[in-house]
């Protein structure tokens, strides 16, 4: 419930920057407007269903936090990009388009290596449509 409060109180700033860390799972969906999405210390990011292309702009993750991306299809570059350490693009599954830059931390910190914490899902049909009801019913109990 807590998150839920967070990730909308988000929704109206533009580009907000969002770190997730201390062993916190936070879950980013819908309409979202994130400049960075910052995850470590063991955190959980876990994206998915996005409605926009740039919904979040830029991806740092570092000690042994993991980024969930849950995708129809996609292509990972570790290197060129905005930042020169690579990028993720394709479709979300919901089929809207996105791209995220990925960047190794603050300033060229070297423990950060975005590429290695990604998880990039493809979920079959039937855990697209379980994911989907989940999202509607939760949104009913707000």
């Amino acid at each position: 419930m807590k998150y839920l409060i967070l990730i909308l109180c988000l929704t109206i700033q533009a580009h907000a920057n969002l770190i997730v860390f201390g062993n916190q799972t936070v879950n980013i969906t819908g309409d979202m407007d994130i400049g960075y999405l910052v995850t470590k210390d063991n955190s959980i990011a876990n994206l998915y269903n996005l409605t926009d292309k740039w919904a979040v702009v830029a991806l740092m993750a570092s000690d042994n936090s993991t980024v969930n991306l849950y995708v129809d299809s996609y292509v990972l570059s570790n290197s060129g990009g905005r930042y020169g350490t690579g990028y993720v693009y394709g479709n979300w599954a919901n089929s809207v388009p996105f791209r995220i830059e990925l960047g190794n931390g603050f300033g060229g910190e070297p423990d950060w290596d975005t590429a290695s914490h990604l998880r990039l899902i493809v979920p079959e049909p039937a855990t697209v449509l379980m994911l989907s009801m989940l999202i509607l019913f939760r949104s009913k109990d707000v």
